[in-house]
């Protein structure tokens, strides 16, 4: 069986819910070393329109999205665990519709009209189908760049809202339909005009500016925990990642934004605060199996003792993220922020100071325990 025969035979699986065919499949394909990034693609019609019984169901794309950065992230021999994981609960989950793709509408010749301007009226008049005619024909017109540029946009007027997730859960779309291109990714526009249109309100009329640079932001941010702060983790990463595309007025706005809403979070994790935890905690013989096993025991102090250890001893590195990353609960209480929250603490560590980054990746600790001591572990 040929690679490109084999991974249409596991969408298939994946599609008709059959379970353990498509994790046989999917583990045959790894041993005959075809690419994690590769196994993703061939998923990513199915998981845009996978139905999540316990979160929003655009967090299944956006779960996607950060799966295809986070393996870049791990050495590739522990890839297939969190590729069993994803695959497991796509092929769990209903799907409604199918990758079916059409061609854009079209109005025929005619004055030119100010597409992106009718999109957002739409919107915000919550006219679905006068919406999506309108980023189709721009799309058509414009490109489709400018399209998603315009819908991440939306995203930036107020952070405030869901905990930031009308940016975070659209900018991972968004970077999926800009690596589908034409026709798939009228799927990813068809997904983020419907949820976006929850939102409101949609056109930004005062656009505002952070009174602190991003450096002062960043150091207040990484002290805020609990599920809400880590959000705020996410929307940070994607503000800092998306700056040059959203264009400095929106990168502002969402900026500030973010600013006033972690003035009103709590504190729940300081270098005191670290230190007092950690204080009598014996040195670890082998660190990183030490942590993993910390982690999923629920032991917090003596994971973030073994963490500093490490970052003393090796600094960040592969293994590192890898152990923290590797926290699986239950697949019946999936949770797609297993992979979004460490993944954008991460990313976000070239933007930290370098007393900030134990802190940053000991709130990715204290996440994984938390969700661990909440929902189980599978080993």
């Amino acid at each position: 069986m040929n690679s490109t025969h084999a991974l249409k035979e596991i969408q298939d699986k994946v599609f008709h819910s059959r379970i353990e065919e498509s994790l046989i499949l999917l583990n045959k394909v790894w041993k005959d070393k075809q690419d994690s990034k590769e196994i993703l693609e061939t998923l990513q019609p199915l998981s845009l329109f996978a139905f999540s019984h316990r979160w929003p169901s655009i967090h299944v794309p956006k779960e996607h999205e950060y799966l295809l950065r986070l393996l870049r992230l791990i050495p590739e021999n522990e890839q297939i665990d969190f590729l069993n994981r994803f695959v497991e609960y796509l092929a769990r989950v209903p799907k409604y519709v199918n990758d079916e793709t059409g061609s854009f509408p079209s109005d025929g010749e005619g004055t030119p009209r100010d597409y992106k301007q009718e999109y957002l009226s739409s919107l915000d008049a919550h006219k679905g189908m006068a919406a999506l005619f309108s980023a189709f024909k721009m799309a058509e017109s414009e490109g489709l760049k400018e399209i998603f540029r315009t819908i991440l946009q939306v995203g930036c007027n107020d952070v405030s809202q869901t905990a930031g997730h009308y940016f975070s859960c659209t900018e991972s779309v968004v970077r999926l339909g800009l690596g589908a291109g034409m026709p798939r990714d009228k799927n990813h526009i068809f997904l983020l005009t419907q949820y976006l249109m929850q939102f409101s309100p949609i056109i930004i009329t005062n656009y505002r500016k952070p009174t602190q640079n991003l450096d002062k932001i960043l150091t207040r941010l990484v002290k805020k925990g609990g599920f809400v702060g880590y959000h705020y983790m996410i929307v940070a990463n994607g503000l800092i990642k998306n700056r040059e595309f959203l264009g400095e007025k929106h990168y502002s706005h969402a900026l500030h934004g973010l600013e006033t809403i972690i003035l009103q979070l709590d504190d729940t994790l300081s270098k005191e605060k670290l230190d007092l935890a950690i204080k009598n905690e014996p040195k670890s013989g082998d660190s990183l199996k030490d942590l993993k096993g910390h982690v999923w025991k629920g032991e917090k102090a003596k994971a973030f003792a073994v963490l500093r250890q490490y970052l003393k001893e090796e600094g960040v590195t592969q293994r590192l993220k890898a152990a923290i990353a590797h926290s699986f609960t239950n697949i019946n209480n999936h949770d797609p922020h297993y992979v979004t929250v460490p993944t954008s603490v991460f990313e976000l560590i070239p933007s930290l100071k370098n007393e900030e980054v134990e802190l940053a990746l000991a709130h990715s600790i204290e996440f994984a325990v938390d969700r661990i001591r909440k929902y189980g572990v599978v080993a």
